[in-house]
């Protein structure tokens, strides 16, 4: 586990069992006001994953809006929400793998403000931080505990599995709290497999009638997705996975840069990549179009069966949150996904991009 650079860790059944027993531990740490619930501060565009265990854990939950450049929070955004409530916990996702550009600054801000610091590297396992006092370090070695993910579509990916790191904590009561968790079972990925259907289908038909009651229901039917813990030949499988790191991290940045060579030999109109820096460990291959093509170019892509997503969408809707958040919904409606592969390098991107021309030029007619 060295090749996570941070100096103490434990094995979870996956990312989000990390964060629940993270906030379990903390909640035991600090006395929450009378008659109020600890708070946990998380991006408006996180994914559910990261929250429900928050749910789980009986604290409540604030949103912060991000940048639509990137998805990533920012200290400015930080500081507003910290001004408007301060939260005993901020969770700061380095999304689709980029590294949070102003993480010293919102690391010195919670230090301010006695705000415990969570990051969650879930995307992104072997990356480091760009500029500024933590240039070059490794992404989770800023906050007092960070979460990474070996589940599905990860860096590293086995299919579960998850770590809780730390630089300061040696995470002996971590082994404790996880006892009173069930052990990893063949109904754990059932209950996936439906809990996806149904939340694809309620993003597919966003305002129905039943998306308000669902969402409600969604967090208690489905707890058993992301808590639990694993076997010790479980464990010894996730373990073993790390081997393998930066060799995929290498070959990760190698097709991303080969990807974004296609595209920009293709010159494509109103379309961007989206804006991957050095340090980075590229989720998938991801790029932006105009609000317009975005669900016309999704349906088109499935049609021709070619995987793409539109992930991560605003979290809001689902925790019945009814604020704005202008950043995440932007970036919503504009950021597309394909799987960071040859296939993608080879053949895919120029398909996609055939399907966006046909699109703009009958916008155009």
């Amino acid at each position: 586990m060295k090749q996570l650079q941070q100096k103490h860790s434990v094995i979870t059944g996956r990312g989000a069992t990390a964060i629940y027993l993270a906030l379990l531990h903390c909640a035991s740490q600090r006395k929450a006001a009378d008659g109020q619930q600890h708070t946990l501060l998380a991006p408006a565009n996180v994914c559910y994953a990261a929250l429900y265990p928050a749910l789980y854990a009986n604290w409540s939950v604030r949103l912060a809006d991000v940048s639509p450049v990137d998805g990533n929070l920012t200290f400015d955004l930080v500081k507003q929400a910290f001004d408007e409530h301060r939260p005993d916990v901020l969770l700061v996702p380095h999304m689709y793998g980029q590294p949070v550009a102003d993480m010293h600054r919102i690391q010195t801000l919670c230090h301010e403000q006695d705000v415990i610091l969570i990051e969650d590297c879930a995307s992104a396992m072997g990356g480091t931080y760009v500029g500024g006092p933590l240039d070059g370090y490794a992404l989770g070695t800023a906050g007092d505990y960070a979460v990474f993910s070996t589940g599905y579509a990860k860096v590293v990916e086995v299919g579960f599995g998850g770590f809780l790191t730390s630089e300061s904590d040696s995470l002996t009561w971590a082994k404790e709290l996880e006892r009173d968790l069930p052990l990893r079972s063949s109904q754990t990925e059932q209950t996936e497999t439906l809990f996806s259907k149904v939340y694809r289908t309620l993003r597919s038909y966003p305002d129905g009638a039943l998306d308000k009651a669902i969402y409600e229901v969604l967090p208690t039917a489905s707890r058993s997705l992301f808590l639990f813990r694993l076997s010790e030949s479980e464990k010894s499988s996730v373990r073993d996975s790390l081997d393998s790191l930066d060799n995929t991290v290498k070959t990760r940045r190698e097709l991303l840069a080969s990807c974004e060579q296609v595209w920009t030999n293709a010159r494509p109109r109103n379309a961007h990549t989206f804006p991957y820096c050095p340090g980075s460990v590229p989720w998938r291959f991801s790029f932006f179009v105009r609000p317009g093509v975005h669900r016309p170019l999704i349906d088109a892509c499935l049609r021709e069966g070619i995987p793409i997503s539109d992930w991560y969408p605003s979290i809001a809707p689902m925790l019945g949150d009814t604020g704005s958040y202008p950043g995440a919904e932007e970036n919503e409606r504009s950021i597309l996904n394909l799987p960071l592969n040859a296939q993608t390098r080879d053949k895919t991107i120029m398909q996609v991009l055939s399907l966006l021309s046909d699109l703009q030029r009958g916008e155009q007619l």
